[in-house]
């Protein structure tokens, strides 16, 4: 890192210069929302691999009750944890239209492109 001594600013020479100048708010305005994107992709993966898995112990279960209640117990918890992201999601966009958070109105989910 660099440092300034006229206006004491901290710049890392490996980074645009978009990124270089971009106040701290500007920053958590671009960045927020490709996070959130990424982290509901994260929990929307975790979701399918522990409904797969449940369901799979389901059927591997030989009619044994203690297996099947386990599976049902982590498809029903899977569902539970899916649910529980996309009520935060809604609890988020509530708070920036309550708020009237600047910058933040435009918080859409969007998948990224491959």
């Amino acid at each position: 890192m660099i440092i300034y001594a006229q206006d004491r600013r901290l710049e890392n020479p490996m980074l645009e210069r978009e990124i270089k100048t971009m106040t701290g708010e500007t920053f958590l305005q671009k960045m927020f929302p490709l996070l959130l994107t990424w982290l509901s992709i994260i929990a929307i993966a975790f979701f399918l691999i522990q409904f797969t898995l449940g369901g799979l112990k389901w059927i591997g279960s030989q009619g044994d009750k203690n297996k099947v209640t386990e599976a049902q117990k982590q498809i029903t918890f899977a569902i539970f944890g899916l649910a529980l992201v996309f009520l935060a999601y809604v609890v988020l966009r509530l708070l920036v239209t309550v708020f009237g958070l600047t910058g933040f109105e435009n918080l859409q989910f969007t998948l990224p492109r491959l």
